[in-house]
């Protein structure tokens, strides 16, 4: 008896491999951000409200507000108490006279006469003027002196400068509180020019401006004006040298 032929057996598959949890739980995951995400869109489009927006603020209704009622419009007694209370407090002041003004007589002034004007007569020129006075050291005529030591000199000329003898030269005045009266001829001191003066004073070494100088004739009379002479207080200046000219032929 024959025996049957062997079938030759289909290889078996594998079983396929188990799944993993993981799998699993990353599908959960997509699924929640998808609605996560469809939520969030729909709050953003004001379809859903969203719990994170504030509460609205509830309405409040106005509250009413008291207005000042006018007064009314006052009654006949008040307005009649109203006069009667202003005539008594407003007195009414009492008419007063108006002055009359009356009219004042306005005296003619009276003329009066008017002075005529007399002449005043004037001084009748001299004939002697001073022509230079010089202040300078004592030592550019007397070497000898010095400082302690004040010299008023000079001379008198004419009208062509030629030296005039005999006239009378009058120093007159204070110096330092004292009174000076002093007088000389001219042509007594030759030191200054043929007609020369000189009159020597102590030297107070002050500012003094109270001495004068003046030419006069035989009688006392003047011939020349009083020329005041600026005593200082330097011993560059303590000889006061004056020139006397004759500008006029009268007298």
């Amino acid at each position: 008896m024959a025996r049957p032929m062997a079938v030759p057996q289909t290889p078996k598959e594998p079983p396929p491999p188990p799944r993993r949890p993981a799998t699993c739980l990353f599908v959960v995951f997509g699924g929640l951000f998808l609605l996560v995400v469809a939520v969030v869109l729909l709050m953003a489009l004001k379809i859903i409200p969203s719990p994170f927006s504030p509460l609205a603020t509830p309405y409040l209704s106005p509250t009413p507000v008291r207005t000042a009622s006018v007064p009314a419009t006052p009654t006949k007694d008040e307005r009649l108490l109203t006069a009667i209370w202003t005539e008594i407090v407003t007195p009414t002041p009492p008419p007063t006279e108006t002055p009359t003004i009356t009219p004042t007589v306005t005296q003619t002034p009276t003329p009066t006469e008017t002075a005529t004007p007399t002449a005043t007569p004037t001084d009748k020129p001299m004939p002697y003027v001073v022509r230079t006075m010089i202040g300078m050291p004592i030592g550019m005529y007397h070497r000898e002196l010095d400082c302690e030591t004040l010299i008023i000199g000079g001379q008198v000329v004419d009208l062509q400068d030629e030296p005039v003898y005999g006239v009378t030269v009058a120093l007159t005045g204070t110096y330092d509180g004292q009174s000076v009266n002093l007088t000389e001829k001219s042509g007594d001191t030759t030191l200054y020019g043929d007609a020369g003066f000189e009159f020597p004073l102590p030297n107070r070494r002050i500012k003094e401006t109270k001495l004068f100088l003046q030419l006069l004739d035989e009688n006392g009379g003047a011939l020349s004006a009083k020329s005041q002479l600026p005593i200082t207080d330097s011993c560059a200046e303590n000889a006061i040298i004056v020139t006397f000219k004759r500008v006029t032929l009268s007298q």
